[in-house]
C-alpha cells in the first residue's frame, strides 16, 4: 500500500510541474486594498524579496491572481505592515478570507496545510523575562501545541505531503530555537548558577540539522547556532576575540562538519555565512579574505541566484572602502565662502552627501536633522549638497536645526566625486574623528552608524 501511496505522490508531482497556481481571496471589511507578493530567494536574506506584482483587490475587497511554480513554495502576501505566508504547490488553488493577521480563513487545495501552517504561528505573546522556570515551561507548552498541530493534519490529510511536513517541523525547531536563545541570555546574568539554564544551554548547542531552506525561522537557529558555538570556544580561550577572520573559519568548519549529508543545507549556510561576514566587513584586508571565501562558492555553486545578492553588497562595500579614503573636499557654504571639509567645525562629525536633483532630498535631510541628537554642538553635522544649485542652498537651511550646518561641493569638487561615486545611491554618510580620519561610510541608515552618531552626544 505504501509502495503504490508512493507512486502516486510522484506522479502527481510530475504532472503539476509547471502548472500555474490560483490564489483568491477577500479582505473582509475592506475595500480596494493595495499588496504586493513575491518568494524569497533566501529567506534570512530579506534584502533579495523579489516583488513579483502589485495587486489592488476590488470595491468589494476580492483578488486574484496566478503564479507559475515547478516546485512547492512559500509565498508571501504583503499587506501594509501584515506578511501572509501561504504554501503553495504547482496546480493548487487558494481562498483566504483576510479579517486580519490574526483572523484568516482558508479554502481550496491547498487549505489543510495553510490552515495548519496559521494555526503553527499561535500569535501568542512570549516574554524571554518573565521567571527561568515559567518561562521554559512556556516554550515546552508552545513546542506541544505545535507538535500537536502537525499530528492533526497527518491525521486528517488524504495524502500527507512530506514537503510540508518538513517545512513545518523547521518552523517548529526555528521558532523554539529563538526562544530559548531570548530566554537563556535574558537570564545568565540574574542567575548564572541555576542549573536549570545548562538544560538550555546543551539545547542550544544540540541544534538538529534538516534539509530545509526555505523556513527564516529554522535559518535564524541555524545562524544562532554557529554563534553559540562560536562564544563556547571564546569563553574557553579557543580562540581569540581579536582574531575576526579565525573566527569566521570555526564558523565554516563548524558548518562542514554539522551539514554532512545536507548538501542544500550547507550551501544556504555558506552564503549566509559569506554575506554577514560581507555585511560586517571593517577593512580591506577583510574584503580581500572575503574575495576567496567567495571564490570557493562560485567553483562550487556557479549557478545560485544568490550570487547577484551577493554582488549587490560587495559593490556597495567596495564603495564604502573608497569613501573611507576621502581625504578632503573643497565646499562653498550659502554665503559663497570657499573652504575646505577638514577645515570645517569641531570633530567628530557626521557629513550627509546629498543631491537637490533629488526629489526626496528635502524630506531625508529634514528626517536624518530631526533625530539628530539635540546635544551635539553646532557643525558636528554637515549637509553637503552636490548639485550647484544656488538658490536651493539658500532656501534649505531654514528646515535644518540650529546644530546642523549645510553647504555644497565646489563644481570641480563635484565632478571629481561622481566620477567615483554614482549620484543614485545618495544620500550617503561618513562618520569623522579628530583630525581627519574618517572611520564609518554607510548608503543607508544601519544600525551600526546610528550608534555611533548617538554616541557622540555623549563624548567629551
Amino acid at each position: 500500500m505504501r509502495i503504490v501511496s508512493t507512486l502516486f505522490l510522484l506522479l502527481c508531482g510530475f504532472f503539476l510541474i509547471g502548472q500555474s497556481s490560483t490564489i483568491t481571496g477577500r479582505f473582509l471589511y475592506s475595500a480596494q486594498e493595495s499588496f504586493t507578493y513575491g518568494i524569497y530567494d533566501n529567506p534570512l536574506m530579506q534584502a533579495s524579496f523579489p516583488v513579483q506584482a502589485a495587486v489592488e483587490s476590488d470595491s468589494q475587497g476580492y483578488f486574484k491572481l496566478h503564479i507559475d511554480l515547478a516546485k512547492p513554495e512559500i509565498l508571501h502576501l504583503q499587506w501594509g505592515q501584515d506578511t501572509y505566508r501561504c504554501y503553495i504547490r504547482p496546480g493548487d488553488s487558494l481562498d483566504l478570507q483576510i479579517l486580519n493577521r490574526f483572523n484568516v480563513q482558508f479554502a481550496g487545495t491547498a487549505a489543510l496545510e495553510n490552515t495548519s501552517l496559521f494555526a503553527g504561528e499561535f500569535h501568542q505573546s512570549f516574554y524571554a523575562g518573565d521567571p527561568l522556570e515559567e518561562s521554559l515551561l512556556a516554550l515546552d507548552t508552545l513546542a506541544a501545541k505545535r507538535r500537536t498541530v502537525l499530528a492533526a493534519y497527518q491525521q486528517e490529510a488524504q495524502n500527507i505531503d512530506p514537503d510540508f511536513v518538513q517545512y513545518f517541523t523547521a518552523e517548529m525547531i526555528g521558532h523554539r530555537f529563538d526562544q530559548l536563545n531570548r530566554v537563556y541570555y535574558t537570564h545568565i546574568k540574574q542567575q548564572p548558577e541555576n542549573p536549570i539554564l545548562a538544560i538550555a544551554s546543551n539545547e542550544l548547542l544540540s541544534l538538529k540539522a534538516i534539509n530545509e531552506t526555505r523556513s527564516k525561522a529554522y535559518l535564524n537557529a541555524v545562524y544562532s547556532y554557529s554563534e553559540n558555538q562560536l562564544e563556547r570556544s571564546l569563553a574557553l580561550g579557543e580562540i581569540s576575540r581579536q582574531d575576526t577572520l579565525g573566527q569566521w573559519q570555526m564558523r565554516r568548519r563548524w558548518s562542514e562538519e554539522w551539514t554532512l549529508g545536507h548538501p542544500q543545507l550547507r550551501k544556504e549556510i555558506a552564503f549566509i555565512h559569506l554575506y554577514l561576514q560581507l555585511w560586517r566587513m571593517e577593512g580591506r584586508r577583510d574584503l580581500e579574505a572575503i574575495k576567496e571565501e567567495w571564490n570557493v562558492l562560485k567553483k562550487n555553486w556557479p549557478t545560485s541566484p544568490l550570487h547577484a545578492l551577493i554582488t549587490k553588497l560587495h559593490d556597495e562595500k567596495t564603495m564604502e572602502l573608497k569613501l573611507l579614503d576621502i581625504k578632503d573636499l573643497a565646499i562653498q557654504d550659502a554665503l559663497g565662502e570657499t573652504s575646505l571639509l577638514s577645515e570645517h567645525g569641531s570633530y567628530p562629525k557626521v557629513v550627509m552627501l546629498i543631491s537637490s536633483k533629488d526629489s526626496t532630498y528635502a524630506d531625508q535631510l529634514n528626517f536624518f536633522s530631526s533625530i539628530f541628537s539635540p546635544l551635539l554642538k553646532k557643525g558636528q553635522l554637515l549637509a553637503i549638497n552636490l548639485s550647484q544649485e544656488t538658490m536651493e542652498v539658500r532656501k534649505t537651511p531654514s528646515i535644518l536645526k540650529d546644530n546642523v550646518d549645510y553647504a555644497y561641493l565646489t563644481k570641480t569638487a563635484a565632478a571629481t566625486f561622481l566620477l567615483d561615486y554614482s549620484s543614485d545611491q545618495l544620500p550617503i554618510y561618513l562618520y569623522f574623528k579628530a583630525p581627519f580620519e574618517p572611520v564609518r561610510a554607510s548608503y543607508q541608515l544601519n544600525q551600526a552608524f546610528m550608534q555611533e552618531v548617538y554616541g557622540m552626544g555623549t563624548r567629551p
